[in-house]
C-alpha cells in the first residue's frame, strides 16, 4: 500500500521547466528519479501578461505540484553561466544582465517573478543559453573591438547552449568527435562542437548577431548602423528595434518572420502588378518569390557551416533543430 502511495505521489509531483523563447512559452512537466526522467506534460501557452500564463500551465497540470522550477535563460552577464538557484541576488545579476539580450532578459524576469509568486515555496533555478559556450577558446571568444572593452564583458558568448546540450545528451555513446548543430528556429545559430565542447559559434555579445534570423537581422555591416544614426537620425533605441524585431525574413518579405504566413492568399494569384495571370503560371511566379525570401537565409547558414567545418579541421556530422517548416534530423 505504502509503494503505491509512493507512485501516485511521484505522478502528482515533478520538475516544471519554463522555456521561454522570442515567440513563445513552452513548458514540460517531469518525473525524476533513480531511473532517469520522464516527460509527464508539455505544451505551449500565449498570452501578454506572464502571471496569466503561469496560471494557464497550472491549470494544464490539473492539480499536480512542481517539487522544482527550471527557467531557461537566455543570458546571465558576465559571470553567471552555471545553473544556479534563484534568490535576490542572482535577480539582481540578472537584472545588471538585460543590457546583453534586451529582447529576452526583462520578459524572462517577468515570468520568474509570476512563478515565484504562484509557487512562493518552489526552489525556481536559472539554466543558461550561454553555459555550454562558457570555456569558448579565446581566438573564437573574442572581438575585433578595443582591449579595453573586454572588462565590461565584451566577447563572444554564443546562445542556443541548452539546445546544443540537450543534443549532446541524446547523442550519448553516438556522439561524433566532430559535431556541427544548426538550430533553426525564431532564432537561429550554427555552432560547431568537438569532443563535446563548443568551440565556435555563429551568435556573438548578443542573440541578435549571427545568421539572419525571423526578425533580427544577424551580422550586419557596423557602417549600416552609423549611416542610420547619421542620415536617418536613429537613435540607440531605434537602432534596437530594428535589428530586433522589424529585420530578418520579416524585413525581407515586408510581410511575416514566419516562413508558414508568406504566401499571400488571394493577392498572390493576380501577380504583383495586378494582372491576372493562368493559375498554373502565378503557381511558379508565387514558388519564386517566396525562394527569393528564404534565400537570404538559406545562404546565410550555408556560410556559416562552411566556417564551422574549417574550425573542425574535418568534415564532422551536422544535426539540425528546427521549427521554420524543416524537418528535425541528425
Amino acid at each position: 500500500m505504502a509503494a503505491v502511495s509512493a507512485v501516485a505521489s511521484m505522478r502528482r509531483t515533478g520538475v516544471l521547466t519554463l522555456n521561454e523563447g522570442s515567440s513563445s512559452l513552452k513548458f514540460g512537466f517531469y518525473a525524476a528519479g533513480p531511473d532517469g526522467v520522464e516527460e509527464r506534460m508539455s505544451g505551449e501557452v500565449e498570452g501578454v501578461r506572464p502571471a496569466d500564463m503561469v496560471e494557464q500551465i497550472d491549470a494544464a497540470l490539473d492539480g499536480a505540484r512542481p517539487a522544482a522550477i527550471g527557467h531557461r535563460i537566455v543570458h546571465g552577464g558576465v559571470d553567471l553561466f552555471d545553473p544556479v538557484e534563484i534568490d535576490a541576488g542572482v535577480l539582481g545579476r540578472l537584472e545588471r544582465a538585460t543590457p546583453f539580450a534586451p529582447l529576452h532578459g526583462p520578459a524572462a524576469l517577468s515570468l520568474i517573478r509570476a512563478a515565484q509568486a504562484r509557487y512562493p515555496d518552489v526552489p525556481q533555478i536559472a539554466c543558461f543559453d550561454t553555459g555550454f559556450h562558457k570555456d569558448l577558446e579565446e581566438v573564437a571568444a573574442v572581438l575585433p573591438v578595443p582591449a579595453r572593452f573586454r572588462a565590461d564583458g565584451v566577447r563572444r558568448y554564443g546562445f542556443h547552449g541548452l539546445s546544443c546540450q540537450s543534443i549532446v545528451n541524446q547523442l550519448g555513446r553516438d556522439m561524433p568527435g566532430r559535431l556541427i548543430i544548426a538550430h533553426l528556429g525564431s532564432g537561429a545559430s550554427v555552432t560547431a562542437v568537438r569532443n563535446g565542447r563548443s568551440i565556435d559559434t555563429s551568435m556573438g555579445l548578443t542573440p541578435t548577431g549571427g545568421i539572419v534570423m525571423a526578425s533580427r537581422s544577424g551580422d550586419l555591416d557596423p557602417g549600416l548602423l552609423l549611416y542610420l544614426m547619421r542620415e536617418q537620425g536613429m537613435d540607440a533605441a531605434g537602432l534596437e528595434d530594428m535589428v530586433d524585431r522589424r529585420s530578418g525574413l520579416r524585413g525581407i518579405s515586408g510581410v511575416s518572420g514566419d516562413r508558414r504566413l508568406l504566401p499571400l492568399g488571394r493577392k498572390a494569384y493576380r501577380g504583383d502588378d495586378g494582372v491576372a495571370r493562368r493559375r498554373g503560371h502565378d503557381r511558379v511566379h508565387r514558388r519564386d518569390r517566396r525562394k527569393r525570401r528564404r534565400r537570404p537565409i538559406r545562404d546565410r547558414c550555408r556560410s556559416r557551416l562552411g566556417g564551422c567545418f574549417a574550425g573542425l579541421g574535418r568534415e564532422g556530422r551536422t544535426c539540425r533543430r528546427a521549427r521554420l517548416g524543416l524537418p528535425r534530423r541528425c
